[in-house]
């Protein structure tokens, strides 16, 4: 059973679907940074998270997804025949 889901989104635009999330009811529980335009923000519902990550930030050579990815497989225990990101 699950006791805190999540999932992760990556967007063009951060702040729009943080509104679009915010208008559904979900509050805004982290940002970062705390100026200026966002490039992680996790908005709540409940025990429900959902992390919103900006595209650019993800693609640069220090936060690639195929990294991500490998990072997300190692937490989880999570193994895969594939390297492609979906």
């Amino acid at each position: 059973m699950f006791q805190d889901p999540s999932i992760h989104i990556f967007s063009h635009d951060v702040v729009r679907l943080t509104t679009f999330y915010e208008r559904l009811g979900l509050r805004k529980t982290y940002r970062t940074p705390k100026d200026g335009t966002p490039v992680h923000v996790e908005v709540t519902l409940e025990r429900f998270t959902i992390g919103i990550s900006s595209v650019e930030v993800a693609i640069r050579d220090d936060h690639h997804p195929r990294t991500l990815l490998m990072a997300a497989k190692a937490s989880s225990g999570v193994s895969s025949t594939t390297n492609e990101v979906v």
